[in-house]
Protein backbone atom coordinates (compact mmCIF):
# COMPACT_ATOMS: atom_id res chain seq x y z
CA UNK A 1 0.00 0.00 0.00
CA UNK A 2 2.87 2.05 0.67
CA UNK A 3 4.83 1.87 -2.55
CA UNK A 4 1.52 2.11 -4.35
CA UNK A 5 0.64 5.96 -2.64
CA UNK A 6 4.01 6.49 -2.94
CA UNK A 7 4.60 5.58 -6.87
CA UNK A 8 0.59 6.89 -8.30
CA UNK A 9 -0.40 9.06 -5.74
CA UNK A 10 3.00 10.88 -4.43
CA UNK A 11 5.83 10.22 -5.87
CA UNK A 12 9.12 11.62 -4.98
CA UNK A 13 9.28 14.27 -8.02
CA UNK A 14 5.47 15.31 -6.88
CA UNK A 15 7.34 15.52 -2.88
CA UNK A 16 10.22 17.68 -4.07
CA UNK A 17 7.85 20.02 -5.76
CA UNK A 18 5.77 20.40 -3.09
CA UNK A 19 8.71 20.61 -0.33
CA UNK A 20 10.46 23.89 -2.65
CA UNK A 21 6.82 24.93 -2.71
CA UNK A 22 5.94 24.87 1.38
CA UNK A 23 9.49 26.39 2.01
CA UNK A 24 9.50 29.30 -0.22
CA UNK A 25 5.78 30.21 1.27
CA UNK A 26 6.65 29.88 5.03
CA UNK A 27 9.44 32.18 4.34
CA UNK A 28 8.08 34.95 1.80
CA UNK A 29 5.17 35.14 4.51
CA UNK A 30 7.68 35.32 7.35
CA UNK A 31 9.13 38.15 6.04
CA UNK A 32 6.52 40.06 3.80
CA UNK A 33 4.82 43.18 5.03
CA UNK A 34 1.63 42.94 7.18
CA UNK A 35 0.37 46.42 6.73
CA UNK A 36 0.72 48.93 3.77
CA UNK A 37 4.14 48.62 2.30
CA UNK A 38 6.25 49.73 -0.35
CA UNK A 39 8.38 46.99 0.03
CA UNK A 40 11.93 46.09 -0.47
CA UNK A 41 13.74 49.59 -2.44
CA UNK A 42 9.85 50.99 -2.80
CA UNK A 43 9.58 48.33 -5.34
CA UNK A 44 5.99 48.51 -4.30
CA UNK A 45 5.56 52.03 -5.03
CA UNK A 46 2.47 51.52 -6.59
CA UNK A 47 0.49 48.97 -3.94
CA UNK A 48 -1.25 51.19 -2.06
CA UNK A 49 -2.93 52.64 -5.31
CA UNK A 50 -3.46 48.62 -6.77
CA UNK A 51 -5.14 47.70 -3.39
CA UNK A 52 -7.35 51.04 -3.95
CA UNK A 53 -8.27 50.35 -7.18
CA UNK A 54 -8.79 46.70 -6.54
CA UNK A 55 -10.83 47.61 -3.58
CA UNK A 56 -13.49 49.57 -5.43
CA UNK A 57 -12.90 47.76 -9.15
CA UNK A 58 -11.48 51.34 -10.29
CA UNK A 59 -8.95 51.59 -12.93
CA UNK A 60 -5.27 51.61 -11.87
CA UNK A 61 -2.24 54.04 -13.73
CA UNK A 62 -1.82 52.98 -16.97
CA UNK A 63 -2.29 50.38 -18.58
CA UNK A 64 -4.89 49.35 -16.78
CA UNK A 65 -3.81 46.13 -15.43
CA UNK A 66 -7.16 44.51 -15.59
CA UNK A 67 -6.42 41.24 -14.92
CA UNK A 68 -4.46 41.86 -11.51
CA UNK A 69 -7.57 44.21 -10.78
CA UNK A 70 -10.27 41.75 -11.00
CA UNK A 71 -8.27 38.89 -9.53
CA UNK A 72 -7.70 40.81 -6.53
CA UNK A 73 -10.96 42.81 -6.05
CA UNK A 74 -12.54 39.16 -6.40
CA UNK A 75 -9.94 38.02 -3.38
CA UNK A 76 -11.10 40.79 -1.54
CA UNK A 77 -15.19 40.36 -1.96
CA UNK A 78 -14.25 36.11 -1.08
CA UNK A 79 -12.42 37.09 2.06
CA UNK A 80 -13.27 40.52 3.28
CA UNK A 81 -12.65 39.85 6.85
CA UNK A 82 -8.70 40.31 5.64
CA UNK A 83 -7.10 44.00 5.95
CA UNK A 84 -6.43 44.39 2.19
CA UNK A 85 -3.07 45.04 2.34
CA UNK A 86 -1.74 41.57 4.06
CA UNK A 87 -4.38 39.84 1.19
CA UNK A 88 -2.69 41.65 -1.37
CA UNK A 89 1.06 40.92 -0.56
CA UNK A 90 -0.46 36.91 0.06
CA UNK A 91 -1.98 36.89 -3.11
CA UNK A 92 1.80 37.88 -5.06
CA UNK A 93 3.16 35.35 -2.81
CA UNK A 94 0.68 32.88 -3.96
CA UNK A 95 1.03 33.96 -7.88
CA UNK A 96 5.00 33.03 -7.19
CA UNK A 97 4.55 29.99 -5.52
CA UNK A 98 2.05 28.69 -8.07
CA UNK A 99 4.98 29.20 -10.55
CA UNK A 100 6.76 27.34 -8.69
CA UNK A 101 5.54 23.46 -10.11
CA UNK A 102 5.68 24.78 -13.60
CA UNK A 103 9.54 26.22 -13.29
CA UNK A 104 10.52 22.90 -11.88
CA UNK A 105 8.83 20.87 -14.52
CA UNK A 106 10.12 22.84 -17.78
CA UNK A 107 13.67 22.09 -16.29
CA UNK A 108 12.83 18.49 -15.70
CA UNK A 109 11.38 18.28 -19.23
CA UNK A 110 14.65 20.06 -20.73
CA UNK A 111 17.19 17.32 -18.58
CA UNK A 112 15.23 14.72 -19.10
CA UNK A 113 15.59 15.68 -23.04
CA UNK A 114 19.30 16.64 -23.38
CA UNK A 115 20.60 13.92 -20.62
CA UNK A 116 18.09 10.78 -20.78
CA UNK A 117 20.40 8.30 -18.62
CA UNK A 118 19.91 11.30 -15.75
CA UNK A 119 17.41 10.05 -13.44
CA UNK A 120 13.80 12.13 -12.59
CA UNK A 121 14.87 12.40 -8.84
CA UNK A 122 18.02 13.94 -9.97
CA UNK A 123 16.79 16.06 -12.48
CA UNK A 124 14.31 17.64 -9.94
CA UNK A 125 16.69 18.11 -7.33
CA UNK A 126 18.88 20.04 -10.06
CA UNK A 127 15.54 22.14 -11.07
CA UNK A 128 14.83 22.66 -7.10
CA UNK A 129 18.03 24.00 -6.44
CA UNK A 130 17.78 26.60 -9.55
CA UNK A 131 14.14 27.32 -8.80
CA UNK A 132 15.39 28.47 -5.07
CA UNK A 133 17.81 30.31 -5.94
CA UNK A 134 15.59 32.54 -8.25
CA UNK A 135 12.97 32.65 -5.54
CA UNK A 136 15.68 34.21 -3.16
CA UNK A 137 17.28 36.63 -5.59
CA UNK A 138 16.66 39.85 -4.40
CA UNK A 139 14.65 41.47 -6.58
CA UNK A 140 11.91 38.41 -7.01
CA UNK A 141 11.96 37.86 -3.53
CA UNK A 142 11.11 41.67 -2.59
CA UNK A 143 8.62 41.66 -5.30
CA UNK A 144 6.57 38.55 -4.12
CA UNK A 145 6.34 40.05 -0.68
CA UNK A 146 4.63 43.21 -1.19
CA UNK A 147 1.44 43.74 -3.70
CA UNK A 148 2.17 44.32 -7.27
CA UNK A 149 1.59 42.98 -10.39
CA UNK A 150 5.03 41.41 -10.96
CA UNK A 151 4.89 37.99 -9.64
CA UNK A 152 1.43 37.48 -12.03
CA UNK A 153 3.61 38.11 -14.72
CA UNK A 154 6.12 35.55 -13.50
CA UNK A 155 2.78 33.04 -13.20
CA UNK A 156 2.25 34.03 -16.70
CA UNK A 157 5.87 33.68 -18.20
CA UNK A 158 6.22 30.04 -16.21
CA UNK A 159 3.04 28.61 -17.85
CA UNK A 160 4.40 29.72 -21.58
CA UNK A 161 7.32 28.63 -21.58
CA UNK A 162 6.51 25.63 -19.53
CA UNK A 163 3.84 24.81 -22.21
CA UNK A 164 6.41 25.69 -24.67
CA UNK A 165 9.29 23.50 -23.94
CA UNK A 166 6.51 20.36 -23.06
CA UNK A 167 5.40 20.79 -26.78
CA UNK A 168 8.59 21.01 -28.12
CA UNK A 169 10.14 18.02 -26.73
CA UNK A 170 6.51 15.88 -26.68
CA UNK A 171 5.61 16.38 -29.88
CA UNK A 172 4.48 12.60 -30.28
CA UNK A 173 2.41 12.32 -27.45
CA UNK A 174 -1.24 12.13 -27.94
CA UNK A 175 -3.48 14.88 -29.44
CA UNK A 176 -5.23 15.26 -25.99
CA UNK A 177 -1.69 15.83 -24.49
CA UNK A 178 -1.30 18.75 -26.92
CA UNK A 179 -4.45 20.02 -26.46
CA UNK A 180 -4.13 20.76 -23.35
CA UNK A 181 -0.65 22.24 -23.66
CA UNK A 182 -2.00 24.46 -26.34
CA UNK A 183 -4.79 25.62 -24.26
CA UNK A 184 -3.06 26.09 -20.83
CA UNK A 185 -0.44 28.59 -22.99
CA UNK A 186 -3.62 30.22 -24.77
CA UNK A 187 -4.43 30.87 -20.92
CA UNK A 188 -0.88 31.66 -20.01
CA UNK A 189 -0.65 34.23 -22.52
CA UNK A 190 -4.43 35.71 -22.21
CA UNK A 191 -3.59 36.31 -18.28
CA UNK A 192 -0.21 38.07 -19.16
CA UNK A 193 -1.97 40.75 -22.01
CA UNK A 194 -4.52 41.33 -19.37
CA UNK A 195 -1.93 41.94 -16.62
CA UNK A 196 1.32 43.77 -18.63
CA UNK A 197 1.54 44.02 -22.64
CA UNK A 198 4.99 43.80 -22.16
CA UNK A 199 4.37 40.05 -22.23
CA UNK A 200 4.67 40.01 -25.77
CA UNK A 201 8.07 40.12 -25.67
CA UNK A 202 8.19 36.27 -24.22
CA UNK A 203 5.18 35.30 -26.19
CA UNK A 204 6.55 36.37 -29.70
CA UNK A 205 9.78 34.09 -29.62
CA UNK A 206 8.07 31.62 -28.49
CA UNK A 207 5.39 31.54 -30.96
CA UNK A 208 7.86 31.48 -33.53
CA UNK A 209 9.91 28.10 -32.01
CA UNK A 210 7.10 26.54 -31.86
CA UNK A 211 5.80 27.27 -35.46
CA UNK A 212 9.39 26.44 -37.04
CA UNK A 213 9.56 23.50 -34.58
CA UNK A 214 5.98 22.06 -35.25
CA UNK A 215 3.48 24.28 -37.14
CA UNK A 216 1.40 27.27 -37.45
CA UNK A 217 -1.58 24.52 -36.39
CA UNK A 218 -0.66 25.30 -32.83
CA UNK A 219 -1.73 28.52 -33.07
CA UNK A 220 -5.08 27.87 -35.27
CA UNK A 221 -6.34 24.99 -33.34
CA UNK A 222 -9.08 26.09 -31.36
CA UNK A 223 -8.01 24.98 -27.98
CA UNK A 224 -5.84 28.18 -28.62
CA UNK A 225 -8.07 30.28 -30.31
CA UNK A 226 -10.88 29.91 -27.24
CA UNK A 227 -9.23 31.80 -24.31
CA UNK A 228 -8.09 34.99 -26.43
CA UNK A 229 -11.50 35.76 -26.10
CA UNK A 230 -10.42 36.49 -22.52
CA UNK A 231 -8.22 39.39 -23.31
CA UNK A 232 -10.98 41.88 -24.88
CA UNK A 233 -13.95 40.65 -22.21
CA UNK A 234 -10.90 41.66 -19.56
CA UNK A 235 -10.03 44.92 -20.84
CA UNK A 236 -13.85 45.78 -21.81
CA UNK A 237 -13.36 46.16 -17.55
CA UNK A 238 -11.94 49.68 -18.24
CA UNK A 239 -14.69 50.56 -20.77
CA UNK A 240 -17.09 49.54 -18.11
CA UNK A 241 -15.77 51.36 -14.70
CA UNK A 242 -14.84 54.73 -16.56
CA UNK A 243 -18.27 55.55 -15.71
CA UNK A 244 -18.05 54.99 -12.02
CA UNK A 245 -15.61 58.13 -11.58
CA UNK A 246 -13.72 57.11 -8.81
CA UNK A 247 -11.58 59.53 -7.66
CA UNK A 248 -8.63 57.48 -7.88
CA UNK A 249 -9.14 56.25 -11.39
CA UNK A 250 -6.83 56.98 -14.60
CA UNK A 251 -8.05 58.14 -17.41
CA UNK A 252 -11.22 57.94 -19.61
CA UNK A 253 -11.64 54.59 -21.91
CA UNK A 254 -14.96 54.95 -22.49
CA UNK A 255 -14.07 56.16 -26.26
CA UNK A 256 -11.48 54.65 -28.38
CA UNK A 257 -8.69 57.62 -27.83
CA UNK A 258 -8.66 57.62 -23.91
CA UNK A 259 -9.08 53.62 -24.20
CA UNK A 260 -5.62 53.88 -26.31
CA UNK A 261 -4.14 56.62 -24.34
CA UNK A 262 -4.34 54.40 -21.27
CA UNK A 263 -3.48 50.83 -22.52
CA UNK A 264 -0.37 52.10 -24.46
CA UNK A 265 0.70 54.24 -21.00
CA UNK A 266 0.69 57.21 -22.86
CA UNK A 267 1.73 59.48 -19.96
CA UNK A 268 4.96 57.22 -19.69
CA UNK A 269 6.13 57.41 -23.07
CA UNK A 270 8.37 60.29 -22.46
CA UNK A 271 10.69 58.07 -19.97
CA UNK A 272 11.33 55.62 -23.35
CA UNK A 273 14.63 56.71 -24.59
CA UNK A 274 16.71 54.84 -27.78
CA UNK A 275 20.19 54.80 -26.38
CA UNK A 276 21.49 56.94 -29.35
CA UNK A 277 18.97 59.50 -28.08
CA UNK A 278 20.98 60.02 -25.08
CA UNK A 279 23.83 57.82 -25.19
CA UNK A 280 24.77 56.47 -21.74
CA UNK A 281 27.67 54.00 -20.90
CA UNK A 282 25.93 53.34 -17.51
CA UNK A 283 22.77 52.34 -19.29
CA UNK A 284 24.02 49.87 -21.80
CA UNK A 285 25.73 47.77 -19.39
CA UNK A 286 22.93 48.38 -16.84
CA UNK A 287 20.83 44.65 -17.42
CA UNK A 288 24.58 43.01 -16.77
CA UNK A 289 25.40 45.02 -12.99
CA UNK A 290 21.96 43.93 -12.23
CA UNK A 291 22.70 40.18 -13.38
CA UNK A 292 25.97 40.12 -11.49
CA UNK A 293 24.58 41.77 -8.58
CA UNK A 294 21.72 39.38 -8.44
CA UNK A 295 22.85 36.20 -9.40
CA UNK A 296 26.36 36.51 -8.46
CA UNK A 297 29.63 34.87 -10.07
CA UNK A 298 28.99 31.15 -9.68
CA UNK A 299 25.28 30.67 -9.94
CA UNK A 300 26.35 33.00 -13.63
CA UNK A 301 29.23 30.69 -14.78
CA UNK A 302 26.54 27.93 -13.80
CA UNK A 303 24.27 29.39 -16.31
CA UNK A 304 27.11 29.61 -19.18
CA UNK A 305 27.72 25.82 -18.70
CA UNK A 306 23.65 25.19 -19.03
CA UNK A 307 23.76 27.49 -22.07
CA UNK A 308 25.85 25.46 -24.08
CA UNK A 309 24.80 21.90 -22.69
CA UNK A 310 21.28 22.83 -24.37
CA UNK A 311 22.79 24.51 -27.27
CA UNK A 312 24.65 21.32 -28.39
CA UNK A 313 20.75 19.50 -27.86
CA UNK A 314 18.22 22.15 -28.91
CA UNK A 315 20.19 25.01 -30.61
CA UNK A 316 16.42 26.78 -31.52
CA UNK A 317 15.63 26.35 -27.56
CA UNK A 318 18.69 28.36 -26.38
CA UNK A 319 18.09 31.13 -29.40
CA UNK A 320 14.51 31.82 -28.18
CA UNK A 321 15.11 32.28 -24.80
CA UNK A 322 18.34 34.36 -25.53
CA UNK A 323 16.16 36.60 -27.45
CA UNK A 324 13.33 36.74 -24.95
CA UNK A 325 16.68 37.88 -22.71
CA UNK A 326 17.85 40.56 -25.46
CA UNK A 327 14.18 42.06 -25.23
CA UNK A 328 13.79 42.56 -21.89
CA UNK A 329 17.45 43.62 -21.15
CA UNK A 330 16.63 45.93 -24.50
CA UNK A 331 13.70 47.31 -22.79
CA UNK A 332 15.23 48.18 -19.50
CA UNK A 333 17.77 50.20 -20.93
CA UNK A 334 15.75 52.36 -23.12
CA UNK A 335 12.53 52.16 -20.49
CA UNK A 336 14.53 55.06 -17.65
CA UNK A 337 12.50 54.59 -14.67
CA UNK A 338 13.56 54.28 -11.07
CA UNK A 339 12.41 50.64 -11.01
CA UNK A 340 13.31 49.95 -14.51
CA UNK A 341 14.86 46.86 -12.93
CA UNK A 342 11.89 45.25 -12.48
CA UNK A 343 11.97 44.67 -16.36
CA UNK A 344 14.79 42.10 -16.14
CA UNK A 345 12.35 39.88 -14.67
CA UNK A 346 11.94 37.34 -17.43
CA UNK A 347 15.73 37.34 -18.24
CA UNK A 348 16.27 36.25 -14.36
CA UNK A 349 13.65 33.54 -15.49
CA UNK A 350 15.64 32.39 -17.98
CA UNK A 351 18.93 32.33 -16.37
CA UNK A 352 17.83 30.25 -13.62
CA UNK A 353 16.32 27.80 -16.34
CA UNK A 354 20.07 27.60 -17.65
CA UNK A 355 21.36 27.51 -14.32
CA UNK A 356 19.24 24.43 -13.94
CA UNK A 357 20.80 22.39 -16.92
CA UNK A 358 24.18 23.64 -15.53
CA UNK A 359 23.81 21.90 -12.20
CA UNK A 360 22.78 18.65 -14.01
CA UNK A 361 25.71 19.29 -16.34
CA UNK A 362 28.39 19.56 -13.25
CA UNK A 363 26.64 16.70 -11.33
CA UNK A 364 26.71 14.74 -14.34
CA UNK A 365 31.10 15.47 -14.55
CA UNK A 366 31.51 14.84 -10.80
CA UNK A 367 29.74 11.58 -10.85
CA UNK A 368 31.78 10.59 -13.50
CA UNK A 369 35.22 11.50 -11.84
CA UNK A 370 34.14 9.56 -8.46
CA UNK A 371 33.49 6.46 -10.87
CA UNK A 372 36.70 6.20 -12.08
CA UNK A 373 38.56 7.89 -9.28
CA UNK A 374 40.30 5.41 -6.80
CA UNK A 375 41.83 8.27 -4.45
CA UNK A 376 40.27 8.95 -0.87
CA UNK A 377 36.42 9.47 -1.85
CA UNK A 378 33.81 9.09 0.97
CA UNK A 379 32.29 6.14 0.72
CA UNK A 380 28.79 7.68 1.06
CA UNK A 381 29.71 9.75 -1.78
CA UNK A 382 30.54 7.14 -3.95
CA UNK A 383 27.25 5.05 -2.53
CA UNK A 384 24.59 8.27 -3.01
CA UNK A 385 26.01 10.62 -5.91
CA UNK A 386 22.84 12.81 -5.29
CA UNK A 387 24.58 14.57 -2.25
CA UNK A 388 27.15 16.30 -4.77
CA UNK A 389 23.39 17.78 -5.44
CA UNK A 390 22.38 18.63 -2.04
CA UNK A 391 26.16 21.15 -2.49
CA UNK A 392 23.87 23.28 -5.17
CA UNK A 393 21.42 23.97 -2.48
CA UNK A 394 24.24 25.76 -0.75
CA UNK A 395 24.14 28.93 -2.85
CA UNK A 396 20.40 29.52 -2.78
CA UNK A 397 20.78 28.89 1.54
CA UNK A 398 23.74 31.54 0.99
CA UNK A 399 21.19 34.02 -0.84
CA UNK A 400 18.82 33.88 2.38
CA UNK A 401 21.12 34.24 4.42
CA UNK A 402 22.73 36.88 3.10
CA UNK A 403 19.13 38.85 2.54
CA UNK A 404 16.82 38.06 5.29
CA UNK A 405 17.75 40.97 7.22
CA UNK A 406 17.15 43.33 4.33
CA UNK A 407 13.99 41.77 3.00
CA UNK A 408 12.08 40.89 6.28
CA UNK A 409 9.58 43.49 6.35
CA UNK A 410 6.85 41.95 8.30
CA UNK A 411 6.84 44.82 10.86
CA UNK A 412 7.56 47.49 8.21
CA UNK A 413 4.58 50.09 8.12
CA UNK A 414 6.00 53.40 6.13
CA UNK A 415 3.59 53.61 3.95
CA UNK A 416 0.43 53.20 6.01
CA UNK A 417 2.10 55.56 8.31
CA UNK A 418 2.86 58.02 5.45
CA UNK A 419 -0.36 58.26 3.94
CA UNK A 420 -2.44 58.32 7.75
CA UNK A 421 0.16 61.16 8.62
CA UNK A 422 -1.14 63.15 5.63
CA UNK A 423 -5.01 62.95 6.71
CA UNK A 424 -4.68 63.45 10.09
CA UNK A 425 -3.95 67.25 9.32
CA UNK A 426 -6.66 69.67 9.08
CA UNK A 427 -10.61 69.13 9.56
CA UNK A 428 -12.69 66.42 8.08
CA UNK A 429 -13.27 68.59 4.85
CA UNK A 430 -9.51 69.91 4.69
CA UNK A 431 -7.96 69.40 0.82
CA UNK A 432 -4.43 67.96 0.22
CA UNK A 433 -2.20 68.89 -3.12
CA UNK A 434 -0.21 65.74 -2.99
CA UNK A 435 3.00 65.62 -5.94
CA UNK A 436 4.77 62.28 -5.56
CA UNK A 437 3.32 58.57 -5.68
CA UNK A 438 4.44 57.91 -2.17
CA UNK A 439 1.77 60.78 -1.02
CA UNK A 440 -0.47 60.42 -3.51
CA UNK A 441 -1.22 56.56 -3.74
CA UNK A 442 -1.05 56.27 0.29
CA UNK A 443 -3.56 58.94 0.75
CA UNK A 444 -5.76 57.29 -1.66
CA UNK A 445 -5.92 54.24 -0.10
CA UNK A 446 -6.13 55.48 4.01
CA UNK A 447 -8.96 57.84 1.78
CA UNK A 448 -11.08 55.54 -0.02
CA UNK A 449 -10.11 52.20 1.46
CA UNK A 450 -10.64 52.93 5.38
CA UNK A 451 -12.12 56.75 5.93
CA UNK A 452 -14.65 56.68 3.26
CA UNK A 453 -16.79 58.71 5.69
CA UNK A 454 -14.66 61.63 5.56
CA UNK A 455 -14.68 64.34 3.09
CA UNK A 456 -11.25 65.26 2.83
CA UNK A 457 -9.85 65.57 -0.44
CA UNK A 458 -6.43 64.11 -1.62
CA UNK A 459 -6.23 65.74 -5.23
CA UNK A 460 -2.48 64.34 -7.25
CA UNK A 461 -1.31 67.74 -8.92
CA UNK A 462 0.24 66.06 -11.41
CA UNK A 463 -3.29 64.73 -13.00
CA UNK A 464 -4.17 68.09 -13.09
CA UNK A 465 -3.12 68.52 -16.27
CA UNK A 466 -5.71 65.70 -17.66
CA UNK A 467 -9.06 67.00 -18.55
CA UNK A 468 -10.40 63.76 -17.43
CA UNK A 469 -8.89 64.07 -13.68
CA UNK A 470 -10.30 67.58 -13.78
CA UNK A 471 -14.20 66.58 -15.28
CA UNK A 472 -14.27 63.31 -13.70
CA UNK A 473 -12.32 62.95 -10.41
CA UNK A 474 -12.73 66.62 -8.77
CA UNK A 475 -16.80 67.15 -10.26
CA UNK A 476 -17.37 68.95 -6.60
CA UNK A 477 -14.52 71.38 -6.95
CA UNK A 478 -16.17 72.34 -10.53
CA UNK A 479 -13.03 72.71 -11.93
CA UNK A 480 -14.67 71.60 -15.74
CA UNK A 481 -14.19 75.72 -17.35
CA UNK A 482 -10.51 75.56 -15.92
CA UNK A 483 -9.07 73.07 -18.30
CA UNK A 484 -6.49 75.47 -19.94
CA UNK A 485 -5.03 76.48 -16.80
CA UNK A 486 -1.85 75.44 -16.15
CA UNK A 487 -1.02 73.28 -12.29
CA UNK A 488 0.15 76.31 -10.54
CA UNK A 489 -3.47 78.18 -11.74
CA UNK A 490 -5.83 75.42 -11.05
CA UNK A 491 -3.43 74.94 -7.62
CA UNK A 492 -4.60 78.77 -6.92
CA UNK A 493 -7.93 78.25 -8.12
CA UNK A 494 -8.60 75.34 -5.70
CA UNK A 495 -7.00 77.00 -2.45
CA UNK A 496 -9.75 80.54 -3.49
CA UNK A 497 -12.54 78.10 -3.43
CA UNK A 498 -11.71 76.14 -0.63
CA UNK A 499 -10.68 79.36 0.97
CA UNK A 500 -14.34 80.76 0.77
CA UNK A 501 -15.76 77.47 1.49
CA UNK A 502 -13.78 77.74 4.88
CA UNK A 503 -11.51 74.78 3.90
CA UNK A 504 -7.89 73.90 4.94
CA UNK A 505 -5.44 73.09 2.10
CA UNK A 506 -2.10 71.69 2.85
CA UNK A 507 0.22 71.04 0.45
CA UNK A 508 3.35 68.84 0.33
CA UNK A 509 5.72 70.27 -2.81
CA UNK A 510 7.44 73.27 -0.86
CA UNK A 511 8.08 74.69 -4.36
CA UNK A 512 4.42 74.78 -5.10
CA UNK A 513 3.79 76.14 -1.97
CA UNK A 514 6.24 79.37 -2.92
CA UNK A 515 4.67 79.88 -6.39
CA UNK A 516 0.94 79.50 -4.77
CA UNK A 517 1.35 81.31 -1.61
CA UNK A 518 2.87 84.11 -3.90
CA UNK A 519 -0.83 84.64 -5.80
CA UNK A 520 -2.62 84.23 -2.58
CA UNK A 521 -2.49 85.83 0.35
CA UNK A 522 -4.56 82.74 2.61
CA UNK A 523 -3.68 81.79 5.66
CA UNK A 524 -5.51 78.80 5.04
CA UNK A 525 -2.73 76.98 3.25
CA UNK A 526 -0.34 74.64 5.13
CA UNK A 527 2.62 73.49 3.87
CA UNK A 528 3.21 69.12 5.24
CA UNK A 529 6.65 69.28 6.15
CA UNK A 530 8.59 66.07 6.54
Amino acid sequence: MNDFFMKFIFPKTTLITIGVCTFVFLTYVATMPRELSWGYMKLGIDSPELLTASSLFGITHPPGYPGYTLLLGALMRIFPFVDPPLLGNIFSVLCFVSAIPFLIKLMATISKAIYPEIDPITAYLCSSSAVLLLAFLPLIWGVSTVTEVYTLNIFATSVILFCMVDLLFNKNKSPLFCSYRIFLMSVGISLGLLNHLTILGLFIPVALLLIYSNGSRVFLSRWFLLPLFLIPLGYSYLVLRSGTHFPSNWGNPSDVEGFIWLVRATPYQEYFRYPWEAFSWDRIVFPFRILFTQFGVIPLFICCIGIRCIWLESRRLVVSLLTISVIFAAYSICYVTVDTQVNLIPVLVVGAIFTALGSIEIFRVFTGILKNSVGPVPLAVKKHPRLIVLILFSIPTFSIVVNYDSLSLSGESEAYDRGRMILQLGEDDSIYLLSTEEDVFTSWYVRYVEETSTKKIPIAVPLLQYEWYLKNNLADLDLTNFTHYNINQLASHIINQAYEEGRMVFIADANLYDDVTNDVSNNNVHLIEW
